[in-house]
């Protein structure tokens, strides 16, 4: 599957979309990022995702339905929005526009829901997503957390069209995630 990633423009590395990106080149899929500065249509026409995605801080939501609105008019493509927003806020997908939206960890529920996309298989069962179906949501359970000793490192060649930011003398990375207190969650 062709997964197009949209985002604001960066001056730091987009973790989270770089450990979604290695996930999902390990299993055989296609990943772009691009960011919203210049024409955005001439290269989702050039890429040709079947899958476009977003990132989505709070605060940001705003301009990513405005963008995903705009290229559902001119693009066929299956909407995802994920990230601390939509964890947070998962009635977004009420909104107009939104396919899918992924609640907490996303490595392994982002690799299955394209897998079973490829693989033309029902994707309404997977952990972690609310999916729009025929004006209706489904609602699924979140999945366990993922063991962070599996997971791939952050694929450093998302960043191949932004040497400024892949170039720069900044490397960013993970220790821990969630809160690094006691937090119970």
């Amino acid at each position: 599957m062709k997964t197009l990633f949209i985002s604001k423009p960066f001056f730091m590395e987009p973790l989270g979309l770089m450990y979604l990106s290695s996930a999902a080149k390990e299993a055989g899929h296609n990943i772009k990022l691009v960011d919203t500065s210049g024409d955005l249509e001439k290269k989702i026409s050039e890429f040709s995702p079947d899958v476009i995605g977003y990132s989505v801080m709070t605060g940001d939501q705003e301009l990513y339905l405005q963008i995903n609105n705009r290229l559902k008019r001119e693009f066929d493509f299956i909407s995802l929005f994920g990230g601390p927003h939509p964890t947070f806020f998962p009635e977004i997908i009420n909104e107009k526009g939104i396919d899918i939206v992924c609640k907490g960890e996303g490595e392994q529920t982002f690799v299955e829901l394209l897998n079973k996309l490829q693989s033309k298989e029902d994707i309404f069962n997977i952990p972690n997503l609310w999916i729009k179906h025929n004006s209706k949501i489904i609602k699924n359970d979140l999945r366990s957390l993922e063991d962070l000793d599996k997971l791939s490192f952050p694929d450093r060649n998302l960043l191949d069209g932004f040497p400024e930011v892949k170039d720069g003398p900044i490397k960013h990375f993970l220790a821990t995630r969630g809160c690094p207190f006691s937090c119970s969650y």
